[in-house]
This record gives structure tokens, C-alpha cells and sequence, in this order.
């Protein structure tokens, strides 16, 4: 036992070595920015038109997240974006629930900043939240690391979220909340979808923010006046409110 303890010992001072070494040896992440999704990259256009704006204006883009739908056409023909897949994992399915989303938690959260530690050191990581458990705080931790800027784009928070399953006097949504607030001040900038965001997460996280509004995509185009009379004249066939 003692044996294998201090394999396992001398094993994880070897990886913390080569991690080190390879931070050393980067050369300080200049023009590179990780942009992680703790979800599906394919049903997330935001995080996506971020990456698609910064390979656009000379960023090199690790893009990170889960791969189940496909990302836009533009994202994988960029030379400048690379796909860091991270495995979907799909929970334990023994004892209670709350057992289960800690093992959870926990299980991401390894997976997370051992993704985070392996990639080439970035000059930003730019992180989706939701989900901010345990996101926020591996990314900050990989921050620290790699001596990066942490920027957080907020959706929403997980705990209200959260709450809409559990009620929000549930032990689980508290700490979320208390979770989500103490690491959110501890970024270095901060993105938002609207001026609502903005001013709720200066007046009760203390967490000052720029509001980035959502924008079309520029593949998205004004439906031409004819096709739009074929679409009515269609459904109106079907349906009375359409119907002269």
C-alpha cells in the first residue's frame, strides 16, 4: 500500500513537472483566447460568434465544450479556431440525487482543468454562464495557472435556474448562489446580454459588467418580399388567422 502511495505520489509531482515546464515554456499566451462552454458548442451561437469574432480579428481560438450538434460551418472552416472536445458526461445513476450531482460536480470539475491545464496557455479564457458550477471556479483556477484574464459572459444565473426545480430556499440553490456571487468578483472583466444583467449583477453581486447585445449572425438575411408571399399564401391555406 505504501508502495503504491508513493508511485501514485511520485506520479503526480512528474505531471504537475511537465505541466510546469510547459507553462514556462509558453510563450505567454500572446493573441490566444480559450472560450469554454460547459455544454453543447453546437446549440451555443453566442459563444460561438465570440470565437468567430476574435479568429476574425487575429486571435487564435481554443473553442471548449461538448461536441453533440454540430457547430456552425464557419466555425469549422476557420483555420484560427481550434475544437477542444470535453467528454459529456452523463452522471451516476446510484444513490440519491444530491449524492449523484456532487459526484457530478466533482467529476467535471477534474475533467475541466485537466482540459484547461493541457491546451497551449491563452491570454484569456472567455466563459459561458451559465453553467458557472464548477466552470467558474476551474476557469479561475486555470487563470491563476496560466497567469490569464478570466472573462465571464453571463446569461443568467444558475441558481435561479436551479431554483425552478428545487425552490430557491433548497440548501443546494443557497450555496449555488453564495458560489456563483463569491467567484463571479473574482474575474477580470465581465459580459452581459442586456442592461437588466448589468445593473442586477452591479447592484446585488457587486459585479461591474459591459452589456454586448446578441446580433444576427451575417448569414442571416431579410426574407425577400415574394418568398414571404408564397409563406402566407401556403398557411393561409391551413390556418384561419392567416386566411384573407
Amino acid at each position: 500500500m505504501a508502495a503504491g502511495g508513493g508511485a501514485l505520489a511520485l506520479l503526480a509531482l512528474v505531471l504537475l513537472a511537465l505541466l510546469w515546464r510547459q507553462r514556462r515554456a509558453a510563450a505567454g499566451g500572446a493573441g490566444r483566447v480559450c472560450v469554454v462552454v460547459l455544454g453543447d458548442l453546437g446549440r451555443s451561437p453566442r459563444m460561438q460568434y465570440h470565437a468567430l469574432s476574435l479568429a476574425r480579428h487575429g486571435h487564435s481560438v481554443e473553442l471548449l465544450g461538448y461536441l453533440r450538434d454540430r457547430p456552425h460551418g464557419d466555425v469549422l472552416r476557420s483555420e484560427s479556431i481550434r475544437l477542444v472536445p470535453v467528454a459529456d458526461l452523463q452522471g451516476l445513476r446510484v444513490g440519491p440525487k444530491l449524492f449523484q450531482y456532487v459526484i457530478k460536480v466533482i467529476v467535471q470539475a477534474i475533467q475541466l482543468l485537466y482540459t484547461l491545464l493541457k491546451i497551449a496557455q491563452p491570454s484569456y479564457i472567455l466563459l459561458q454562464n451559465p453553467p458557472g458550477l464548477p466552470s467558474i471556479a476551474v476557469a479561475w483556477v486555470a487563470c491563476l495557472f496560466w497567469r490569464s484574464k478570466l472573462i465571464i459572459d453571463w446569461h443568467n444565473y444558475g441558481y435561479t435556474i436551479m431554483s425552478l426545480s428545487h425552490g430557491r430556499n433548497h440548501p443546494l440553490v443557497r450555496i449555488a448562489k453564495w458560489y456563483e456571487k463569491l467567484f463571479g468578483r473574482l474575474s477580470d472583466y465581465n459580459l452581459c446580454v442586456t442592461d437588466a444583467m448589468r445593473e442586477d449583477l452591479w447592484v446585488n453581486c457587486n459585479i461591474r459588467a459591459v452589456t454586448l447585445y446578441d446580433k444576427p449572425a451575417s448569414y442571416f438575411r431579410e426574407t425577400p418580399l415574394e418568398l414571404q408571399h408564397k409563406l402566407f399564401m401556403k398557411l393561409a391555406k391551413y390556418y384561419e388567422p392567416f386566411k384573407p
